[in-house]
């Protein structure tokens, strides 16, 4: 979507799943039973202020469930048994500013948050992994400036 020459919004949305078939299906489950399923979304804006100057901002938001009936991503993917995972929920914004005098001479001024609904739990004698409902834990926080300049001979 671009509203104005110099505001432009980009939306994606990814969703893949994965099922069971008919030749190998588990006892007690019909075929077409989801394994698990995964959304994928992101928004991206960017706004072009003047000619050097711009703002874009990313917002990605990642959820993978999985029936834990049939898929223990724990024990499959590598992990430490010790019972399947629920619902995983990841929510990341970047924001980029850049002021570009031309090319190769540029400042950037940025920031990351990544949020989780996943927490380690270090009150057990054993730390271990636990989940909330929604990603409202920060696992990542970042913020960065950059200066390039060109030097001419």
């Amino acid at each position: 979507m671009r509203p104005s020459a110099r505001f432009r919004v980009d939306e994606t949305g990814i969703y893949y799943r994965l099922g069971t078939r008919a030749a190998s299906t588990p006892a007690n489950f019909a075929p077409g039973h989801s394994i698990f399923n995964n959304y994928l979304f992101r928004t991206k804006v960017n706004y072009q202020f003047t000619k050097e100057l711009s703002l874009r901002v990313i917002l990605d938001y990642d959820a993978t469930l999985a029936n834990d009936q049939l898929l223990n991503i724990q024990t499959n993917l590598g992990s430490y048994p010790g019972g399947p995972f629920p619902a995983t929920k990841q929510f990341t914004t970047d924001v980029l500013m850049t002021y570009l005098l031309h090319p190769g001479t540029a400042l950037y001024v940025g920031y990351n948050n990544g949020l989780s609904n996943l927490r380690l739990d270090e009150s057990l004698s054993t730390p271990a992994v636990t989940f909330q409902g929604s990603p409202t834990n920060r696992t990542s926080q970042l913020f960065f400036v950059k200066l390039s300049y060109l030097f001419r001979f």
